[in-house]
């Protein structure tokens, strides 16, 4: 349900947005987009809510901004995990 908003402040980051086929156990053929967010850049991608996403640092030290439209609380109520092999990268 959660929507987020990322930036990244320094650095470089690889994200990562699945959209679930179903919520229960998604496919491992769910469609993926990938983005690389950099400093200075300006950009900030957005993903609505409803979409899986994960990321990772490509440098060291490096900064992500994430914006929500949740509280702490309602954003803890809406984490759901899954197998960090379940989709090959």
């Amino acid at each position: 349900n959660e929507s987020k908003w990322f930036h990244c402040i320094k650095g470089n980051f690889e994200i990562k947005v699945i959209e679930p086929d179903v919520w229960i156990d998604p496919s491992m053929h769910s469609k993926v987009y990938n983005f690389d967010l950099a400093e200075n850049s300006g950009d900030v991608l957005f993903i609505p809510g409803g979409f899986i996403n994960g990321f990772k640092a490509k440098k060291p030290d490096s900064v992500l901004m994430i914006f929500s439209d949740c509280s702490l609380e309602e954003s803890n109520k809406d984490d759901i995990r899954f197998d960090i092999n379940k989709w090959q990268f």
